[in-house]
C-alpha cells in the first residue's frame, strides 16, 4: 500500500531507507536491511552496513568452525556460536522495550524478541548453507530448519531450544484456545509478513508507553508494505 511522499511522524531518513529496501525483500540480505532500517527512526546514527557486517562475521565464525562437517554438526556449531559464545537470548525482563526490535541494538545487547532473534538466526544460518525460514506462530515467532532427516523447529528466544511438532501444536492450542489437527503447523513467514509483525510489535510498545508520534511513525512504515 503506497504511503505519503513525506511522512508526518516517521524520521525521513528512516522512511526513505525502509521504502528503498522494500523492492529487494526477496534478495539475499534484503529483509535484513529493511528490518535494520526501522531503527533509524529512534537511532538516526545507526549504521546499516555495520549490522550486515556483524552478522557476516558471525556467519564466518560458524563457517570456519564447520568447514567439511555435516549439516547436523553445522547446526550444533551455529548454536554454540550464537547462544554459548555470544550469548544471544530473549529479553524476558524488558520484553516490550522498542530496542528489542532494532537489529543494531540487538547486536550490541545480545537481547531481543522472538521475531528479531529469529531473523538473526535465519540470516546466519542461510549464510552458512543451512536452509532456514521464519515460522509465523501465534504469539511467538520461531525458526524452521531444513535438515536431511526432516524439519527442525528452533526457538532462538530460548537459546536455540529445539521444539518438537507436538510441543509446537500444544503451544498453538494454548494461544488459540482450541484443539488443532496433529499435523497443524504455522506458516512460513513472508518477508512482508515478517516486517508487518515487527512494526505491529513496535506499535504496541509505543502505545503502551503513550508515545503517540512514534506509534504513528510505525504505522506510516507499515502502510508502505505491499498488499498481502
Amino acid at each position: 500500500m503506497p504511503g505519503p511522499t513525506h511522512p508526518l511522524h516517521c524520521r525521513p531518513a528512516c522512511y526513505a531507507a525502509f521504502q528503498a529496501a522494500l523492492p529487494h525483500l526477496d534478495q539475499p540480505g534484503g529483509l535484513l536491511r529493511a528490518v535494520a532500517s526501522i531503527a533509524l527512526h529512534e537511532h538516526p546514527d545507526a549504521d546499516l552496513g555495520l549490522v550486515d557486517a556483524r552478522i557476516e562475521a558471525l556467519a564466518q565464525q560458524v563457517a570456519g568452525a564447520s568447514r567439511g562437517r555435516s549439516p547436523k554438526a553445522t547446526v550444533a556449531i551455529l548454536h554454540q556460536v550464537l547462544f554459548e559464545e555470544h550469548g544471544f537470548r530473549g529479553d524476558e525482563q524488558t520484553f516490550s522495550n522498542p530496542s528489542n526490535s532494532y537489529m543494531n541494538a540487538i547486536l550490541a545487547t545480545r537481547r531481543g524478541l522472538p521475531i528479531t532473534l529469529s531473523l538473526l538466526y535465519v540470516e546466519v544460518a542461510r549464510r552458512v548453507g543451512l536452509p532456514a525460514h521464519g515460522l509465523d506462530a501465534p504469539a511467538h515467532f520461531l525458526v524452521e530448519l531444513e535438515q536431511p532427516g526432516g524439519l527442525l523447529v528452533v526457538d532462538p528466544f530460548f537459546a536455540g531450544q529445539v521444539v518438537t511438532r507436538a510441543e509446537l501444536r500444544a503451544r498453538m492450542e494454548r494461544v488459540l484456545g482450541r484443539a488443532l489437527p496433529a499435523a497443524a503447523s504455522p506458516a512460513r513467514a513472508t518477508p512482508a509478513g515478517w516486517l508487518d509483525r515487527i512494526l505491529r510489535n513496535l506499535e504496541a510498545s509505543f502505545a503502551r508507553a503513550r508515545r503517540s508520534d512514534d506509534h504513528a511513525a510505525m504505522g506510516e512504515l507499515r502502510h508502505l508494505l505491499p498488499a498481502p
